[in-house]
């Protein structure tokens, strides 16, 4: 006799343990909205503006031979 219960109770088992998994969904909270300001920036006409104030500068506050013999020093074709 407990050999022939034996088919039906697993089948009875696994019947109610997947209609608790059906019966019962796990809910997610769906998590909160973030609202964050945003600054845009136009980085390159700053980079642009800065750049050519500081070449006017450099142009204005030194004389040509000065340029040149920077020019002369930093270029990779100077022999040592």
């Amino acid at each position: 006799m407990q050999e022939a219960l034996r088919p039906y109770a697993t089948a009875g088992i696994a019947l109610v343990g997947a209609s608790m998994i059906a019966v019962t969904p796990m809910v997610v909270a769906p998590p909160a909205a973030q609202v964050r300001s945003v600054r845009l920036v136009d980085a390159w006409s700053d980079l642009v503006t800065n750049t050519t104030a500081n070449l006017d500068s450099i142009v204005s506050n030194a004389s040509s031979s000065d340029i040149t013999q920077l020019f002369n020093e930093l270029s990779p074709t100077r022999s040592a």
